[in-house]
This record gives structure tokens, C-alpha cells and sequence, in this order.
């Protein structure tokens, strides 16, 4: 089975099913980019949908397997100071292989605020769009800290992502772009079905 594959009917199956929220699918095509990647940890941003609010990006779904992650959600300006904004805003792939030696030359920066304060290293990333068939940003997905190898005592080497695993996380754009896509569509039919059937029910 092809990554494609993988990922189209892993998701189809959760959402035939109905049990998939547009949450548990960002999840779930979050641990199978990690998966597939070797990554420590990831998060996948969204564009901000709705007209009455800023255009940014909302944070959907954190990841990472050396801690808890705080789930309470965040929002990111869309821009080329950060990685995912810059990501949102030109809809190119950005390969780093530390992101505590970025070059001045480049727009956009790591925070290290949260590595300080729980004392983590964040260090190889692969940030890639995901493009609906129109070819319009909706999200960001951001893989941090490829696993090469783990030793005796449980000490992960990170390495920079592989150019194989970087060419098939972009072969993926528009397919993982799609499934984002059609999980909000269905999420509000959802939320539409359930206003109607209260209206008729008040009747």
C-alpha cells in the first residue's frame, strides 16, 4: 500500500463510520505523518474559516512523544516571522536541520521560549502546507525532531528528515489538504443537521 493510500483510507474508514470529528482526524493524519517520518513530536495548524474572525492560523492538533503537550489552543498570525506563517503565506515546504542555528538571512524564526522552560531541544523540522484543489493554503503541518536512532538508555539521535520522507510528505499536500477540507465540510453539515432538527423540534 502506497503512503497515499495509507492515509486516504485510514481516514475514509473514521469518517464512513461517522465517529471522526474534524479533531480526531487531525489527530490521527498528525500520528501517521510522525509515524511515517520518525517524529518526535508535530502539530498541524488550520487557516481560521470563519469571515467574522482574523485570518491566521489555529492550532488543532499537538503531539509529542517525550511529554504531555497543553491542549489548550493557540493562534498564530499569518506572516513569514514564524515557520508556520511563512509556510501559510508562500505555501512552500521549509526543511531545517537545526532550528537553533536559522540564518539571520531568512524572515522567519524559532521561538525557543517553550524549549527553555521545560528544558527540551527542538532541533530538525519539516513544515509543509497542506492545498486544497484550488491550490489555496487551508493548514500547516510541522514534523519536529526525526529519530534516527534510540540508544541503550533511551537517548533518541535526531538527524535532519530524509530527502525520501521530505518528497513523500509533499506528494501528500493536496491529498492531506482534501481530507482537511472535507472533515470541516462534514463537521458542518453536522452542526447544520442538529440546528434544523432543533428548530423542527421547537415547532
Amino acid at each position: 500500500m502506497s503512503i497515499i493510500d495509507d492515509f486516504v483510507s485510514a481516514v475514509e474508514v473514521g469518517q464512513r463510520s461517522g465517529a471522526m470529528s474534524i479533531e480526531k482526524t487531525m489527530d490521527l493524519i498528525l500520528a501517521k505523518a510522525r509515524r511515517h517520518t520518525s517524529a518526535e513530536a508535530g502539530s498541524i495548524f488550520i487557516v481560521s474559516p470563519n469571515v467574522d474572525e482574523p485570518v491566521e492560523l489555529k492550532a488543532c492538533s499537538l503531539q509529542n512523544d517525550r511529554m504531555p503537550m497543553n491542549q489548550d489552543k493557540f493562534n498564530i498570525p499569518i506572516n513569514t516571522t514564524s515557520i508556520a506563517g511563512y509556510v501559510a503565506s508562500t505555501g512552500d515546504v521549509v526543511e531545517i536541520d537545526d532550528l537553533y542555528e536559522i540564518s539571520a538571512q531568512m524572515p522567519y524564526s524559532f521561538n525557543r521560549s517553550f524549549d527553555d522552560k521545560v528544558g527540551y531541544r527542538s532541533k530538525s523540522m519539516l513544515a509543509f502546507p497542506l492545498k486544497n484543489f484550488e491550490g489555496k493554503v487551508i493548514g500547516v503541518v510541522q514534523l519536529l525532531n526525526h529519530i534516527n536512532s534510540v540508544d541503550d538508555m533511551g537517548v533518541a539521535d535526531y538527524e535532519p528528515f530524509p530527502y525520501t520522507v521530505v518528497d513523500d510528505m509533499k506528494s501528500l499536500v493536496t491529498v492531506l489538504g482534501a481530507m482537511v477540507e472535507r472533515a470541516d465540510l462534514l463537521f458542518e453539515i453536522k452542526r447544520l443537521r442538529k440546528e434544523v432538527q432543533a428548530l423542527r423540534s421547537a415547532n
